[in-house]
């Protein structure tokens, strides 16, 4: 089976750059990348990036795929009480599997429960939401802990995308 990640993007504004930057960094070490979202239609991005979503959140396995990425961006405040996203991070987490979020997306992870007493970054507009759910926020660019990795936004994503690699490696098989 291919090292698969699936990658969450708001279908309305999620982070151009973050998006480009983490999807080449990722597919140039061989990872296989398939765009999640809430349905399967094109997703838009802030600067008007287009992504075709592959599957719907509630239709995906996570047995399917090595990890979950989540995809910064204003848009996806409108993910942030998505049961099935909920449900499906919590899935990832629960089989240790990598779990990734940048900029705004962190603030998912802790709706989700799982950074509870965990250190995190997130863009600073929610800051005071990860620290209100629990989470030792931190003022790292890119934070890890265990199986979950953080970055506070598209000017980290390089280094995020190579935090996730490292992470999958050690899981899985070498890339």
């Amino acid at each position: 089976m291919d090292d698969r990640l699936a990658v969450v993007v708001a279908l309305k504004d999620f982070q151009d750059d973050e998006y480009s930057a983490v999807k080449e960094r990722l597919t140039s070490s061989g990872l296989v990348i398939k765009n999640i979202s809430t349905i399967t239609e094109e997703a838009v991005g802030i600067c008007g990036k287009r992504v075709e979503i592959d599957l719907a959140i509630g239709s995906t396995d996570q047995e399917d795929f090595q990890g979950l990425i989540l995809i910064g961006g204003s848009g996806v405040r409108s993910l942030l009480n998505d049961s099935d996203l909920i449900d499906l991070i919590r899935k990832f987490n629960q089989k240790g599997k990598v779990i990734g979020a940048i900029c705004w997306a962190p603030e998912i992870l802790a709706r989700a429960g799982i950074l509870k007493n965990r250190k995190a970054t997130v863009w600073s507009g929610a800051v005071k939401a990860l620290e209100q759910a629990g989470v030792i926020v931190t003022k790292e660019g890119v934070q890890q802990d265990g199986n979950l990795i953080t970055a506070s936004g598209p000017a980290y994503a390089n280094r995020f995308a190579e935090a996730i690699i490292q992470s999958i490696a050690k899981n899985n098989k070498p890339l």
